[in-house]
């Protein structure tokens, strides 16, 4: 049995706040023979359209809650985490 092959679109922010990606992902999952993987953080509410898809769109969520642990820290100490994230990309 042969897989199909799949396809990624991957969001830097909620998904449901990301039109021009859901286009993209709509149009890969209905003009194509791909599997589309729809990734990002996960938004309040996923639009219907993505629900006529479920077939080969797949959303995959990324996990938010160190991210939003670290916002309710005092500004100082997520200023330290943001530099020691630039020191780390950097290198």
């Amino acid at each position: 049995m042969t897989q199909k092959k799949k396809i990624g679109v991957f969001v830097l922010g909620p998904l449901d706040r990301s039109p021009r990606m859901l286009n993209h992902t709509l149009s890969l999952g209905e003009f194509t023979k791909f599997d589309v993987d729809f990734i990002g953080y996960k938004g309040s509410s996923m639009p219907q359209k993505l629900q006529d898809y479920k077939d080969n769109i797949h959303i995959v969520p990324i996990d938010t809650s160190v991210i939003d642990s670290l916002k309710s820290l005092p500004k100082v100490f997520y200023l330290f985490y943001v530099l020691a994230r630039i020191v780390v990309q950097i290198t």
